[in-house]
C-alpha cells in the first residue's frame, strides 16, 4: 500500500515538475512525512547505489524535491522549506556513503550532479541540518576509514558553515552527537554547544580515527582545505605526521606533498 502510495506521488511531482510549478512541487512535499520524503529520494537514487547509472532519469525526482524545498524558502515560509531540504540533503549524503567505493573515481562521476545540487543548497540549510550531515559523514570515515570521493568538495564548505552556527542544544549519544530530540527513555543527555565547539570535535576525531592507508591523501586534503584554528592546526599536522608512518609506500610521495601544503598553508 506505501509503495502505491509513494508511486501516486511520484507521478503527481513530476506532473508538477513538467509545469516548472516548484512553488506547489513545495506545497504538496511540507505535507508530507520526513519518512515519506526520505524514502522518496531513497528509491529515486536507488539505481545508482545498484550500479546501474543508465536506469536513473538523470536524479529527476531527487532534483524536483531540492527545487521546491528551495521555493518555499524564496517564499519565505522558510521553516518548511529547510525541513525539506535537510531531508533531501541527508538521504543524498546516506546514498552516497552507501555506495560501493571500490571505484572512487567512478564514483565521483556518477554522483556529480548530487554533489553539485549539494553544494547549491547548503546556504539554505537548518543549523540542524548541518550538524546532523557533518557528522553523518564523520560516522561514515569513523566506519570505513574514508569519505567518498563525491563529497570531497562538499564537506569543506559544509564544516566551515558549521563553524558559524550559534549555540544550538543537541543530543549526546555514547560518543558523539545524535539527533536532535532524544527518544524517550534513552540514556541520551541534552547540551548546548555552538558551531565551533562541534566542528573542533568534529575534525578532533576525524583525527583519532583509523584512516585506510589507500586513503590517507584523500583524507589529508580535505583536512587541509578547512579553516583551522592554531590548535587544530597543530593536531591535523600531528595526524598527517603519524599516518606516513602507515601509508602505503606509493603513497608517500603525495602525503609528504599534501603535509607540505599544509605547512605552508598553516
Amino acid at each position: 500500500m506505501a509503495d502505491e502510495s509513494n508511486s501516486q506521488v511520484v507521478d503527481a511531482l513530476l506532473t508538477l515538475g513538467r509545469e516548472k510549478a516548484f512553488a506547489e512541487i513545495g506545497q504538496m512535499l511540507s505535507g508530507l512525512g520526513e519518512g515519506v520524503l526520505y524514502s522518496l529520494v531513497e528509491e529515486d537514487l536507488g539505481t545508482l547505489v545498484a550500479g546501474d547509472v543508465s536506469l536513473s532519469p538523470v536524479f529527476q525526482l531527487t532534483n524536483l524535491i531540492f527545487k521546491g524545498g528551495c521555493a518555499l524558502v524564496e517564499k519565505g515560509t522558510t521553516q518548511a522549506g529547510e525541513g525539506i531540504l535537510g531531508t533531501v540533503t541527508s538521504a543524498c549524503v546516506s546514498q552516497i556513503c552507501e555506495d560501493d567505493p571500490r571505484d572512487e573515481r567512478d564514483s565521483g562521476k556518477k554522483w556529480s550532479t548530487i554533489s553539485d545540487k549539494l553544494l547549491e543548497v547548503l546556504p539554505q540549510l537548518s543549523s540542524r541540518s548541518i550538524i546532523d550531515v557533518a557528522f553523518r559523514i564523520l560516522a561514515e570515515l569513523k566506519a570505513c576509514g574514508s569519505i567518498p570521493s563525491a563529497l570531497h568538495s562538499f564537506l569543506p564548505m559544509l564544516l566551515d558553515t558549521l563553524g558559524t552556527i550559534g549555540p544550538v542544544e543537541i543530543v549526546t549519544k555514547g560518543e558523539g552527537f545524535g539527533a536532535s530530540t532524544a527518544a524517550a527513555g534513552d540514556s541520551s543527555t541534552t547540551i548546548t554547544r555552538t558551531g565551533l565547539a562541534l566542528k573542533s570535535y568534529w575534525v578532533e576525531s576525524a583525527c583519532s580515527y583509523r584512516w585506510d592507508p589507500k586513503s590517507s591523501v584523500a583524507v589529508c586534503a580535505l583536512l587541509r582545505e578547512i579553516v583551522l584554528s592554531e590548535r587544530l592546526i597543530e593536531v591535523v599536522a600531528y595526524r598527517m605526521l603519524r599516518q606516513l608512518k602507515l601509508a602505503e609506500l606509493n603513497e608517500l610521495p603525495a602525503m609528504v606533498y599534501q603535509l607540505l601544503l599544509f605547512a605552508r598553508n598553516g
